[in-house]
């Protein structure tokens, strides 16, 4: 027999024996599996299981998707594997080559099959190509908001449609193929979309079919209250349970014995942190429980280490202006697996920050994050927020001149630094000229560990006398450090004057020995001044890479009043553009040719042998100077 031939054999004698139990260890009904959430077609346990020729992994969207919608709604995990053969047994399923699920085959005899032992019943179209409805669909949207759940089709692809939020109009999506060309490469494929997002490309809804439970359903509370995974890690007793087990004992024990059962939910930290309650109910955690789920929660309580309800409302004003009564389902259907943080004593990144291997093992996922503290951090007593301060020290004060002064200093955190800000006001009319923004707009600039900010007069009101610069640190947990200074700012000097080093001369108001081609910028360094402004002969305002030239004007500034002013001479640049050219070897020539005047800056410049008259020598000069056989001023 050939070898195709003997695997074709041998697959239809699997299907026969698990159609009629001839083999006992695969026809019998597996256990009960409690469903814990978007499973996926590539987990190893049915991937690479091979129905006629192909795998689910391949082509087994459709009927992962179906078991992840039956196990939303009924809470048990179908067996996949025989979810596939049965789906493959009434034509519904194709998994050779790229064909996968029939849906308009497959779904509607999903009730028959499934509907009594799951408690589901199923609306599907079959007179065309079911629902082509689409994400904007008001029958999808009631359906989702009543609690129930679809299989959807988009390009090429099948996927669970779990919950919808009319607040966001956003829709809760399980991708059983996570992909990034979906746009659910993230939380394992338990992902949220626009209704916008789910209308367009690769995430374009063209097809649905509905499906709902029969049963009495558990409430939202009812299902976030408990997660079987932070059950068995913080109770090890009961770690060799299966996960049905641990559902089953958590309602008929573990409500009654106060075990902590969820991220939301820890009855003993409930009581402990609620003293009315403590008093009420003494250690009675099967009436704590039934307080936390008819009222407790709507009351803003701490009930978990990782979460308080006042706390959440409190620092995300969203929450509280748009699900303020339903803040707690925000935080369990959102604001976990963004990385939200619920309370004082549980910073999600903070955790990440000391448990590397956290962080690791689930990149980016906040939700297992959350739900490994709730059962291995709490257990262990892990402080999992920032509660130290950052560290301000060698803070000084310098160039402290009558336009304002600069403020230096260190800042260390044990984890990192988010912020550091000096804000600044005068003792003058109280804080009138304190910036109303300032921790983001007076925040200095950083390098490395150092912050530098400089306190500039001009922005405040441009007074003297006492300054009070604040420093405040805060790091990347929220906690803030603060030093306080004072520093006198003295009145601007009544008139210009020259620095000590500096080569230039101020005689008769005017500022000569300024060598050609010198930038405002080298000018204004020269000069001991306060507010200091340049403009040029034409009266343009310069900037500090501008250059300075015969006859610009430098003005001082004291309190917004002009006290004194001196005009710029740069010998041998007749036309004021600050360098000896041949235009002005051309006005030279002209002046004595008397063929044009010059005015009296002019005049100077031209004079460079200084004898007060301009004749054959000064020409000469300039000319040899603009040749580069002579420097002027030698």
């Amino acid at each position: 027999m050939k070898r195709a031939a003997y695997k074709r054999l041998l697959s239809i004698l699997v299907a026969l024996a698990l159609v009629c139990g001839i083999l006992p260890g695969l026809a019998s009904p597996a256990e009960a599996v409690a469903y814990t959430g978007c499973l996926s077609q590539h987990d190893s346990r049915w991937g690479s299981y091979n129905v006629n020729g192909g795998t689910i992994s391949a082509t087994g969207c459709g009927v992962v998707s179906l078991v992840n919608a039956i196990g939303y709604l009924s809470g048990e995990q179908m067996d996949v594997i025989e979810t596939a053969l049965w789906a493959r047994r009434v034509g519904g399923f194709n998994p050779n080559g790229a064909e996968g699920t029939y849906r308009t085959v497959l779904y509607h005899k999903v009730e028959a099959q499934y509907g009594a032992q799951y408690g589901i019943k199923v609306d599907c179209d079959t007179s065309g190509e079911g629902y082509w409805e689409g994400a904007y669909s008001t029958r999808l949207k009631n359906h989702l908001l009543k609690g129930g759940v679809a299989v959807g089709h988009v390009y090429n692809h099948f996927i669970c449609i779990v919950g919808y939020d009319a607040a966001t109009n956003k829709f809760h999506i399980y991708d059983c193929s996570a992909s990034s060309k979906r746009g659910t490469n993230y939380n394992n494929g338990d992902v949220w979309f626009t209704e916008a997002a789910f209308s367009q490309g690769y995430m374009d809804l063209d097809w649905f079919c509905l499906l709902s439970s029969t049963r009495a359903q558990e409430t939202w509370i009812e299902r976030a209250a408990f997660d079987v995974m932070v059950y068995r890690d913080r109770n090890p007793d009961l770690a060799g349970m299966t996960d049905s087990e641990l559902k089953t004992h958590w309602k008929n024990n573990g409500i009654k014995e106060g075990r902590p059962s969820s991220t939301i939910l820890d009855l003993g930290f409930y009581l402990n942190n609620n003293s009315d309650l403590k008093a009420a109910f003494g250690s009675d955690y099967q009436k704590a429980y039934n307080h936390f789920i008819t009222s407790g929660y709507k009351e803003y309580r701490k009930s978990s280490a990782l979460f308080d309800g006042q706390y959440y409302v409190d620092h995300y004003p969203d929450v509280a202006a748009n699900c303020k009564d339903e803040y707690l389902k925000h935080y369990v259907d959102h604001g976990m697996a963004e990385g939200r943080r619920a309370s004082l004593t549980y910073d999600p990144n903070y955790y990440w920050f000391i448990r590397p291997d956290v962080a690791q093992t689930w990149p980016g996922d906040y939700a297992m994050a959350a739900k490994h503290y709730a059962g291995h951090g709490v257990n262990a007593a892990i402080e999992a927020y920032d509660h130290s301060h950052p560290v301000i020290s060698n803070v000084t004060v310098s160039n402290v001149t009558s336009s304002g002064y600069t403020v230096s200093c260190t800042v260390t955190d044990d984890w990192g630094i988010s912020q550091v800000a000096f804000p600044t006001w005068t003792e003058k009319n109280g804080q009138d000229d304190l910036a109303a923004d300032f921790m983001n707009t007076q925040t200095g600039v950083q390098s490395g560990n150092t912050y530098t900010f400089t306190v500039r007069a001009s922005q405040h009101n441009g007074e003297t006398g006492t300054y009070f610069t604040h420093i405040y640190a805060v790091d990347k947990g929220g906690n803030q450090t603060k030093v306080e200074l004072s520093t006198a700012v003295e009145d601007a000097p009544k008139s210009i004057s020259v620095t000590k080093t500096a080569s230039y001369k101020i005689a008769s108001a005017v500022l000569s020995n300024v060598p050609e081609k010198t930038t405002v910028r080298t000018l204004l360094n020269n000069l001991e001044s306060g507010d200091l402004r340049v403009v040029s002969k034409a009266g343009k305002t310069l900037s500090s890479s501008d250059t300075v030239g015969t006859g610009a004007k430098i003005s001082l500034y004291s309190n917004g009043k002009l006290v004194d002013t001196v005009t710029v001479l740069v010998l041998g640049d007749i036309d004021g553009s600050g360098g000896v050219d041949g235009t002005d070897y051309l006005n030279i020539k002209s002046a004595m040719l008397k063929t044009a005047s010059l005015d009296t800056m002019q005049t100077k410049a031209a004079d460079v042998d200084g004898n007060g008259v301009i004749d054959a020598t000064d020409y000469m000069r300039i000319k040899a100077h603009f040749l580069g056989s002579y420097t002027l001023g030698s």
